[in-house]
């Protein structure tokens, strides 16, 4: 879903908790509006857009914590928000509207961190302290309405990192990349007294992580543990997965990071193969097992957030689906079939209707696609018989019909047979 549209939740009083879907970009005008029941808003990376009056009235909302893909909020989004008492306004808002978070009561504390962002009338109450950059759109706002305004201070710059990404295929291991920005590679991997070190020297750390296949060197007592964890999920490839610094020359083996680092190893082709299939990337460290989950949607890679390398194992879960026969007035011997790992169905049972052909299965009760032994399922469905009152080319149709029609046929059969007789008589 990529908007929530506006008037979604309109005085939705009893709501208490929001989970934001996947791939949210924009919450349209007044969507939450007087949501009095919410306490928390955190909402997700990748939302861009929070339009006018977005959240307005949300009495109970004490904190707010916004994205960093954030550019616009709009006019009174969060007013009314009475229990704030400090937010943070990402780097990436350009528009900050009027009235944005007018009527906080209890705000003691704006932070806006983009030094550029257009900022609209009576944003806070005049006694909410002001923090932003020198020289900001920021502290010229809180000159102009008598804020008080305490500069941040330019953050230092983080060290450079050169980084080397390293997929042994030669023995069968995966391609794979980190996919986490320099800046925060570097507060997770190097501790504070080498980054110190690195911004005084103009020095370069370089990482690599490697990717190798450990289906022959994975131990007993891991597989055991691999296996218990993994549950309904099917072991496809282990891999040995680990990181590497260097700084000055000197390399070493980093087991454990200071936060998660996001990395996407790709599936191997032969286990994609055909079927459908949900995969994850089972950890083993130090004794424990954890499935984690893939956080991309592409159905070639896994994309994980991990803070540990040592063992790990790509598995899967094949995907089997439900299929509901509706005979649609009529009978079948089957009432519902699960598909193979290709999601397709290991056969189509037949349907008798009185009076009528079996027409075949379908997607719908009237229009729809036709369902043939190639129709592949992507999750549980419901099919419909379709009945027609002319056999299909082909079709024997159904026997107890064309008895009756062949009964009805005879009587004329008979008199059509006795004047063909009748004219070669007197032919003769």
């Amino acid at each position: 879903m990529a908007r929530i549209a506006g008037d979604a939740f309109f005085n939705c009083r009893e709501l208490t908790e929001l989970r934001f879907p996947a791939g949210l970009q924009e919450i349209g005008e007044v969507a939450f509006y007087f949501c009095t029941g919410l306490e928390r808003l955190d909402l997700p990376e990748g939302l861009t857009k929070i339009a006018d009056y977005a959240f307005y009235g949300c009495e109970g909302v004490a904190e707010l914590n916004l994205p960093s893909t954030v550019t616009s909020i709009g006019e009174l989004a969060f007013s009314g928000c009475f229990p704030l008492r400090s937010v943070t306004i990402p780097a990436s808002v350009q528009v900050l509207e009027m009235g944005a978070f007018n009527l906080v009561d209890l705000m003691e504390d704006l932070f806006i961190l983009s030094p550029t962002c257009v900022i609209g009338e009576g944003i806070v109450w005049p006694a909410v302290t002001i923090h932003g950059y020198p020289g900001s759109t920021a502290e010229k706002y809180a000159a102009a309405n008598g804020n008080p305004f305490v500069p941040i201070e330019e953050p230092s710059p983080s060290p450079v990192l050169s980084l080397t990404v390293e997929a042994r295929s030669g023995e069968g291991a995966p391609a794979a990349e980190l996919r986490t920005e320099d800046a925060d590679l570097a507060d997770a991997v190097l501790t504070a007294e080498e980054k110190e070190q690195l911004a005084a020297s103009g020095g370069k750390a370089e990482l690599l992580l490697t990717v190798e296949d450990a289906d022959g060197t994975i131990t007993a007592e891991e597989k055991q543990t691999a296996e218990a964890a993994a549950g309904e999920y099917r072991i496809g490839q282990y891999l040995d997965i680990a990181l590497f610094k260097t700084l000055n020359g000197d390399t070493e083996a980093v087991h454990k990071t200071g936060a998660p680092l996001r990395i996407a190893v790709q599936i191997p082709e032969a286990l994609l193969g055909t079927a459908y299939r949900s995969f994850a990337l089972l950890r083993i460290h130090n004794g424990k097992a954890e499935l984690l989950p893939d956080l991309d949607r592409d159905p070639k890679t896994l994309t994980v957030e991990t803070d540990r390398f040592s063992s790990y194992a790509i598995s899967y879960l094949s995907m089997v689906y439900n299929v509901r026969f509706d005979p649609n007035g009529g009978k079948s011997d089957t009432e519902s079939l699960q598909t193979r790992e290709d999601g397709r169905l290991p056969s189509l049972p037949k349907a008798t209707r009185d009076q009528l052909y079996f027409a075949g299965w379908y997607t719908a009760k009237e229009g729809g696609a036709k369902v043939t032994a190639d129709t592949v399922f992507d999750g549980d469905a419901v099919i419909y018989a379709r009945w027609s009152t002319a056999p299909a080319t082909g079709d024997a149709g159904d026997p107890a019909l064309w008895a009756g029609l062949m009964a009805a046929s005879l009587p004329a059969a008979f008199v059509l047979l006795r004047k063909r007789e009748r004219s070669k008589e007197n032919a003769k």
